[in-house]
């Protein structure tokens, strides 16, 4: 399966992040379909879907993200919660961990001059979290893995500097007061 990765890896386009989508993850599942096992294209499709609190199937190594990204979004749920006057405990997903840089995250998007640089810089730790795993995977499943979290990124900054940004925004934050 490693030649296989080498080969699909390698013919992929560089992201960067700001930089330009070249395909949805719907059409990099529908172009990549057969180079893909069942079992991988599965564990791909649970991950576009979004739902990293409920996924269970995530790859050793992968775990650090999904402890990464609830320990930012219940670092944000306090900060919301104060300015909301509101009990913070039922918001919480997972464990409640403490860790500095998810307060400096939280802190510096929640002082954002407006609502899409504070999702811009949430996203930019995002993206550079998932750089820090890629060291020392090159050609593996948690290569295509952080790729794809990185196409997701890419995929939803599309959308909002091609569509009516503030609508989009507005949606997305709603969503994210529902998850929290």
């Amino acid at each position: 399966m490693t030649s296989l990765y080498t080969y699909l890896i390698s013919s992929l386009p560089t992201l960067e992040f700001g930089g330009k989508l070249f395909f949805t993850r719907k059409e990099f599942l529908e172009k990549n379909h057969q180079l893909l096992s069942e079992d991988d294209r599965g564990l791909l499709e649970e991950i576009f879907k979004g739902e990293i609190y409920d996924y269970k199937g995530w790859q050793e190594d992968l775990l650090a993200y999904k402890e990464f990204e609830v320990g930012l979004r219940n670092e944000l749920v306090k900060i919301r919660s104060v300015r909301k006057k509101i009990e913070v405990n039922k918001f919480f997903r997972g464990e409640n961990l403490f860790d500095n840089s998810f307060y400096h995250i939280a802190m510096s998007a929640h002082h954002a001059s407006n609502p899409l640089e504070a999702e811009l810089i949430l996203d930019r730790a995002r993206w550079d979290f998932l750089e820090g795993l890629k060291l020392g995977h090159y050609f593996d499943l948690s290569c295509l893995l952080i790729y794809c979290l990185e196409l997701m990124i890419l995929e939803r900054w599309d959308k909002i500097n091609s569509g009516n940004a503030a609508e989009l925004l507005e949606g997305a934050l709603k969503h994210s007061d529902e998850q929290n």
